[in-house]
């Protein structure tokens, strides 16, 4: 190092007078454009700082969700609301149920087609004719 280096680490350090500091703040602040030096702000606030209505109005709507939500499963007196569970065999039943009424309904709308008649018998040697079978009723028919 030279001297100059050498003689600048063998002064003491003196603190700032404090009647400089008013004047120092006053000038930073009118350099900054008039405003007040930012206050840190707790993390929360720091994070829902950008638009705090628009977290409160979502906070709102959450909890009328929410209170609808409830209100909503207390009146429901549906098998499932609350101890009188449907056990799996009572939904098989259910599901049985609903299959025969299926089928039930589709019968009367597609009623079964009458079977087609029997194929003619065909002759037994080269030379005979076929003879012709009236076809027989059908019980459904």
């Amino acid at each position: 190092m030279d001297d100059f280096e050498q003689y600048l680490k063998s002064q003491p350090l003196r603190a700032v007078p404090p009647e400089w500091r008013e004047d120092i703040l006053a000038q930073a602040t009118a350099a900054a454009g008039g405003k007040p030096a930012a206050v840190a702000l707790p993390w929360w606030q720091a994070w829902l700082w950008p638009s705090p209505y628009a977290w409160g109005a979502l906070a709102a709507a959450w909890a009328i969700i929410l209170v609808l939500n409830f209100a909503s499963q207390q009146d429901s007196g549906g098998p499932a609301s609350g101890d009188a569970r449907m056990t799996q065999l009572e939904i098989i039943a259910m599901m049985d149920e609903r299959r025969l009424l299926m089928d039930a309904f589709y019968a009367e709308i597609n009623p079964p087609h009458a079977p087609p008649p029997p194929p003619a018998k065909l002759p037994d040697a080269p030379g005979a004719t076929l003879e012709r079978q009236e076809p027989e009723e059908h019980p459904l028919a």
